[in-house]
């Protein structure tokens, strides 16, 4: 003989469903996982989602020691962004530890620095 579902069974079915639903879904996914567990690091104090920030141009500026400005160019992601102002001090044989320093730029469609990282 074939047991019917409990009421609860049922309930708990439908919530377990629609919480796999929502955890597959991007947008929802990273709120929930941020609502949870506080935003990743690489979205504090950001407007941007970490994939956006990984992946969208950035202008690169770097500093020497003494504080002059360069401007290095255009990057096509944060990555490039990192290997060019390193590329840069090693060009002109600066170690980590000698006082250089790089502002990355958010380029988005409305601004040249939405944002420094």
């Amino acid at each position: 003989m074939v047991k019917p579902f409990s009421k609860n069974t049922i309930i708990n079915n439908l919530l377990m469903s629609l919480s796999f639903v929502l955890l597959l879904s991007g947008p929802v996914k990273a709120d929930f996982f941020d609502f949870l567990f506080g935003p990743e690091n690489c979205k504090v104090g950001s407007n941007y989602t970490c994939n956006q920030l990984e992946n969208l141009p950035y202008n690169v500026f770097f500093y020497s020691p003494d504080k002059t400005e360069k401007y290095l160019g255009l990057a096509r992601n944060l990555p490039t962004a990192k290997i060019m102002s390193v590329n840069y001090a090693n060009s002109l044989n600066l170690s980590r530890d000698a006082g250089w320093s790089t502002i990355f730029c958010l380029k988005t469609n409305a601004s040249e620095c939405a944002e420094k990282h």
